[in-house]
C-alpha cells in the first residue's frame, strides 16, 4: 500500500487489442527483418497514443539491440517541423558518440564505410553531431567538401541520408523512427518521411507516427503521404485509440488506489462519466480530487478514501486543459511565472535557454533549478538529461499557456525574442537560435512600430529563411521572406538596397505556381551568396 496516487508502474490499461495490432509489423519487420513498413496510431489528445508505443514497441526494439529514433512536433513551432527530424537524427548521432557497448561502434564503422567525406559533409548540415562519431582525418575531408546547390543538392541530400538510415538498420541493429503529433507535421517534413519509408535498401526498419484524428482535416498533407505510400507498395496499418469504458476506468482506478473493483466501481463510474473517459482527464480529475480533499488517504487505515456525494455533485471543466491551468494557478506566482515562459518556448526547452531570459522578475540560478524541481514534482515537467525539460503532455503546455492573458502573448513572446537576440551575440549562437528568435519576434510584431526594429526583424527572417531553404523546407522558407518583405517600406529601397531586393525577389519566387518546380530550386541558391 502506498499514499501515493500514481506509482508510475507502467502498466497499460484497456489496451489489449491495440498492443496485438502492434506486434504483428513489429515481428515482421524488426524482429525477423522483413520489407519496412509504417503503422499510424490516431486518437484524440490524452488517450495513451505516446504510451502504447513508447512502452509497448520502442521498449521492445531496444531489448532487441535495436535504435529508436524519436521526434515530436509542435504547435507553437508549426514553421519548423523539418528541424524537428534534423534535431532527431542529431540526438541519435550524439548518443551514438558517447556509447561504448560493440554495437555503436559497429554503427560507426559502418557509417563511415559506406558514405564519403562529401555525403557526411552534405549530412553534417542536418545533424552537427555526426562529426562527433567520424574518424578525424574523415572529419577533416567533410568540413573541406563541395556541397551541391539546387535540385542537385536536394537529391544529393536524400540520397546521402537513405544511405545513413541504411547504415544503421539491419537485422541485428533494427531501427525504430517514432514521431508524435504528426497534425502539425507539414508537407516538405512529410516529404522527407516519405522518401525515406520508400528506400528499398532499408531492411529491419519501421516507422510509427502518433496524430490526433480530430485535428486532421481535408488536405492535410497526412492524407497525401499516406497516398505516396499507398501507391509504392508500403504496407501500412492503422491503430485506433479510443476513451475507457466504464470496465477498463474500474480496473484504472483499482489499480491506482489498491483497492477491489467492487469498491471502486461507483467511484470510477463517476469519475469516466465526468471526463468521458478520456485516460489524461481521469488522471488529472483524480489528482484534482486529491487537492481538494474529496480523495484522501489514510496512513492509519492504510487506504484510500473519498467523499461520493461531494464527488458526485462537484462541476467538471469541459476540457482537461481547463482543469489543468486551475491547478497551476494555485502555484505559487514566480512558479507560474516561469511555467508561462517555458510554455510560450514551446513542448520542451533548454534550461541554458531559461538562463539567458529575464523576462518576469530576476530568478537566481538557485532559485530557477528549485522551480523546476517543483514543476517536475507535480508532473508538469519531466526532465531530459542534464539540460532539457519537456512537458509531460502538450494538453499542459496548452493550460500554462492559458495562464497568460490574451493581450499580454504578443509582448510576451516579443520580449523573449528580443532578449534571446541580445544573448546571442556571435554568429554561431544566432545560427544555433534562429528560428526561435524569429518565431518568438514573429509572434509580437503587430506591437513593433519602429522602422529600425522591423529592418533588424527582417535581416533576421533574412536569415531564418535561407537556413529553412538550405534544409530544403520551402514551406517555412516562403513564411520568412514573405514576412521579411512586409516589415520593410519604399524608403529601404535606397537606405537597404541588398536586403530589399533579396526579400522581395524570393517573396515573388515563392507566390509563384512555380516555387517547387525544379527551376525554381535551382535558380534558387543566388540569393543565399
Amino acid at each position: 500500500q502506498t499514499g501515493r496516487l500514481f506509482d508510475r508502474s507502467g502498466k497499460l490499461y484497456g489496451r489489449e487489442v491495440q498492443q496485438k495490432q502492434l506486434v504483428g509489423p513489429f515481428q515482421r519487420v524488426l524482429s525477423s527483418g522483413g520489407p519496412r513498413e509504417a503503422i499510424y496510431v490516431s486518437g484524440v489528445s490524452g488517450t495513451g497514443k505516446s504510451s502504447l508505443v513508447q512502452l509497448h514497441v520502442a521498449s521492445s526494439t531496444r531489448s532487441l539491440n535495436g535504435r529508436v529514433i524519436s521526434g515530436k512536433f509542435d504547435a507553437l513551432r508549426q514553421r519548423q517541423p523539418c528541424e524537428v527530424i534534423c534535431q532527431s537524427l542529431d540526438n541519435f548521432c550524439r548518443s551514438l558518440s558517447t556509447a561504448t557497448d560493440g554495437a555503436s561502434f559497429g554503427l560507426r564503422n559502418s557509417i563511415a564505410g559506406v558514405i564519403d567525406a562529401e555525403g557526411l559533409g552534405t549530412l553534417s548540415g542536418l545533424m552537427p553531431s555526426i562529426q562527433s562519431i567520424l574518424p578525424p582525418d574523415l572529419a577533416q575531408q567533410t568540413r573541406l567538401g563541395r556541397r551541391s546547390s539546387g535540385l542537385e543538392g536536394l537529391n544529393q541530400l536524400f540520397y546521402y541520408l537513405n544511405l545513413f538510415i541504411a547504415a544503421i538498420s539491419s537485422t541485428a541493429t533494427p531501427i525504430l523512427f517514432v514521431f508524435d503529433d504528426l497534425q502539425w507535421c507539414d508537407e516538405a517534413a512529410f516529404d522527407i518521411f516519405t522518401r525515406i519509408i520508400t528506400e528499398r535498401s532499408l531492411a529491419s526498419f519501421l516507422f510509427v507516427g502518433c496524430y490526433r484524428d480530430d485535428e486532421i482535416s481535408e488536405g492535410h498533407p497526412l492524407q497525401k503521404h499516406r497516398q505516396d505510400l499507398l501507391e509504392a507498395g508500403i504496407f501500412t496499418s492503422d491503430v485506433i485509440l479510443g476513451a475507457f469504458d466504464k470496465g477498463e476506468s474500474n480496473e484504472y482506478i483499482s489499480d491506482i488506489l489498491h483497492l477491489p473493483k467492487r469498491i471502486t466501481k461507483s467511484l470510477s463510474d463517476s469519475v469516466s462519466a465526468k471526463t468521458s473517459g478520456n485516460p489524461l482527464f481521469m488522471k488529472e480529475f483524480l489528482l484534482s480530487l486529491c487537492g481538494e480533499g474529496l480523495l484522501q488517504y489514510s496512513a492509519s487505515a492504510r487506504r484510500w478514501y473519498w467523499d461520493m456525494e461531494a464527488i458526485q455533485i462537484k462541476d467538471v471543466t469541459d476540457s482537461v486543459a481547463d482543469l489543468l491551468t486551475s491547478k497551476m494557478s494555485g502555484l505559487d506566482t514566480r512558479v507560474q511565472d516561469l511555467l508561462k515562459l517555458i510554455a510560450c518556448l514551446g513542448s520542451e526547452c533548454k534550461a541554458s535557454t531559461l538562463s539567458k531570459l529575464n523576462v518576469f522578475a530576476d530568478i537566481d540560478l538557485m532559485e530557477r533549478e528549485m522551480f523546476l524541481k517543483i514543476l517536475t514534482n507535480e508532473g508538469m515537467l519531466s526532465q531530459i538529461g542534464n539540460d532539457m525539460y519537456k512537458f509531460s503532455h502538450d494538453k499542459v503546455q496548452q493550460a500554462a499557456y492559458q495562464l497568460i492573458r490574451p493581450l499580454d502573448r504578443a509582448g510576451l513572446h516579443l520580449e523573449i525574442g528580443r532578449q534571446l537576440r541580445k544573448k546571442t551575440p556571435t554568429a554561431t549562437e544566432l545560427d544555433s537560435m534562429i528560428f526561435t528568435i524569429v518565431d518568438q519576434l514573429s509572434r509580437g510584431l503587430d506591437l513593433v512600430t519602429d522602422q529600425k526594429d522591423k529592418k533588424e526583424i527582417a535581416r533576421l527572417c533574412l536569415m531564418a529563411g535561407k537556413k529553412a531553404m538550405a534544409k530544403s523546407s520551402v514551406g517555412p522558407a516562403s513564411i520568412y521572406h514573405l514576412q521579411g518583405t512586409a516589415l520593410l517600406q519604399e524608403s529601404d529601397w535606397t537606405t537597404d538596397y541588398d536586403l530589399v531586393r533579396i526579400h522581395t525577389s524570393l517573396s515573388t519566387y515563392f507566390r509563384s505556381p512555380l516555387t517547387h518546380s525544379s527551376t525554381f530550386i535551382d535558380e534558387f541558391p543566388q540569393f543565399l551568396k
